[in-house]
C-alpha cells in the first residue's frame, strides 16, 4: 500500500478537523439544551422527551420570565437537534445551513449555555438555602 501523498494528507487533515469542529458544535448545541431541562427540572417541571427547544423555552417563561427573555434565539437550535440528525429521506426537505449560519448558532448556543448555567446555580444556591432553613425549623429528633 502506498503512502498518501502530500496533498492527500492536507486533504485527510482538513475533512478531520471539520469533523472535529462538528463533534465541539454538536456538544454546545446539546449541552444547551441539557441545562435548560435542568433549570425547568430544578423549578419542579419534568420536562418531555423532546428535542423541541422552543417549547421548552416556552415553558421556562411561566417560571422565570428573566431568564427566558434573556436567553436569546436558541429555538433555531431545535435544527440541530431534529432535522440535522437525520439523512435525507423521501418526503422531508433536506436542510443545509451554511458555515456562517452554523458559527452564529454555536454562538448563540455557548452564550445560552452561559446564561443557563448561571440560572442553574442560583437556583441550586435557593435551594439548598430553603433545604437549610427546613431543617432548622424542624423540632430536634430524639
Amino acid at each position: 500500500m502506498s503512502s498518501p501523498t502530500p496533498r492527500l494528507a492536507d486533504v485527510i487533515r482538513a475533512w478531520v478537523g471539520s469533523a472535529q469542529d462538528d463533534r465541539r458544535a454538536i456538544d454546545v448545541l446539546q449541552t444547551a439544551a441539557g441545562l435548560l431541562k435542568a433549570l425547568l427540572i430544578s423549578y419542579g417541571v419534568e420536562p418531555e422527551d423532546s428535542h423541541v427547544i422552543g417549547n421548552l423555552v416556552a415553558k421556562l417563561h411561566r417560571l422565570d420570565r428573566e431568564t427566558s427573555q434573556t436567553i436569546g434565539p436558541v429555538d433555531r437550535l431545535t435544527t440541530y437537534a431534529v432535522a440535522m440528525r437525520y439523512p435525507p429521506r423521501p418526503g422531508h426537505t433536506p436542510r443545509s445551513l451554511s458555515e456562517a449560519q452554523m458559527q452564529a448558532d454555536i454562538a448563540v448556543a455557548v452564550a445560552a449555555c452561559d446564561l443557563l448555567g448561571q440560572a442553574i446555580q442560583q437556583r441550586l444556591a435557593s435551594l439548598d438555602a430553603d433545604a437549610r432553613r427546613q431543617r432548622q425549623a424542624e423540632p430536634p429528633t430524639r
